[in-house]
């Protein structure tokens, strides 16, 4: 039986985490190689990963079949077994609550990526002539798993799978008014206010410093540096303007929610300007990104919104689309500004949000059109 687990190991001098598949409480070294590949920009598209990849090796596991013996029809009757579980069915109108389109393709992207990690791998070996058909037979085999169109055969075997749902992908005024008024705390609400003011990422907003943001209110400044920033280091990354508005409710913040909780944990020297609220251990402490997720997540349900629909990225992305606007309305704003204000390292970034404002602004010109039409 396969499972996962997560260690910390040594990289490079450094300790860090990753997700591990242990078979028997023994590691799988051609699994975990390709975990660490894929945990290198992300550890989370790692935890992802291995999730996908112990289902699948436990489905093998059932039929008495190696994962390195496997074949394309192993795979298929593994996306039907997904599908459908252990049924053998193969005509099916639809599942109500089955598992979605989107789900079902990253299934497929990971255990084809890991077929062609495997035959990259393995291509090198041949150092023994005495294993060179034998070897050859298994990359063929291997092509035949990742090259295979898998979306023509989940759209023959299954015609309606469980919708996919539109999320949004920015927020206009009325809905950030909205989202406001389900928080309950002020500190949740200057969180979300940043990534929608300044572009942040959360997780450079969890990594401003309590003593940077009142220094820069004692020399009356609007600029605060994150120290942690993604794809830079921490003297590389760029300064958030914070208005006016958004300070005077960290002020409110600072001195009563976390005065409250300082005095009650006794946690007087967090360096993180926001710092966790609730009564417990871990009062007192940094905010963690899962913590603020649950809270966004709960202040979205509360405003009356479906909250599977939105995400802690919007607010960033609302601030891009309000720059490219301003963009489209003036001209002393070029892409390279943008992409310092937002704080990418790839120029192209700009590119996939362009697309999306060229098809709203389309389908308001159709809304239009459609109108005067009637």
């Amino acid at each position: 039986m396969f499972n996962v687990k997560k260690a910390m190991v040594k990289i490079n001098s450094e300790l860090v985490y990753r997700y591990f598949i242990l078979d028997q409480n023994m590691p799988v070294n051609e699994v975990n190689f390709y975990l660490d590949y894929k945990s290198f920009r992300s550890l989370n598209t790692g935890r992802q990963y291995a999730y996908y990849l112990c289902k699948y090796l436990n489905f093998l596991e059932k039929s008495n079949k190696n994962y390195l013996k496997a074949t394309d029809k192993d795979f298929k009757r593994f996306l039907d077994y997904i599908l459908w579980g252990n049924s053998n069915q193969t005509n099916v109108s639809s599942i109500n609550g089955a598992i979605s389109y989107n789900t079902l393709k990253e299934y497929v992207v990971v255990v084809t990526g890991f077929y062609r990690f495997l035959n990259d791998e393995r291509s090198d070996e041949f150092l023994d002539k005495r294993h060179k058909t034998k070897m050859h037979r298994r990359i063929d085999r291997y092509q035949k798993i990742y090259c295979f169109n898998y979306g023509n055969y989940i759209d023959s075997r299954l015609r309606i799978l469980k919708k996919k749902r539109v999320k949004i992908r920015w927020l206009d005024d009325e809905l950030v008014e909205t989202i406001l008024t389900g928080f309950n705390t002020l500190r949740d609400k200057a969180i979300f206010l940043i990534t929608v003011l300044c572009g942040a990422r959360i997780g450079e907003v969890l990594s401003l410093h309590y003593d940077d943001f009142v220094e820069c209110r004692r020399q009356n400044l609007r600029f605060i540096k994150p120290h942690e920033s993604k794809g830079l280091s921490e003297g590389e990354a760029r300064d958030l303007l914070l208005p006016e508005n958004l300070c005077r409710i960290i002020d409110s913040y600072i001195l009563s929610e976390r005065a409250i909780a300082e005095q009650e944990s006794g946690a007087y020297f967090t360096k993180e300007l926001f710092i966790t609220l609730r009564k417990g251990n871990n009062q007192g402490n940094k905010l963690t990104y899962n913590s603020y997720r649950k809270a966004f997540k709960q202040a979205v349900k509360r405003s009356g919104l479906d909250s599977s629909l939105f995400a802690t990225h919007d607010g960033r992305r609302t601030k891009v689309m309000s720059l490219l606007k301003y963009q489209s309305e003036h001209g002393d704003l070029t892409d390279e500004m943008i992409r310092q204000i937002m704080g990418w390292t790839n120029p192209a970034t700009i590119n996939s949000y362009k697309n999306m404002k060229d098809m709203s602004y389309m389908k308001s010109i159709l809304m239009k059109v459609s109108s005067f039409e009637k």
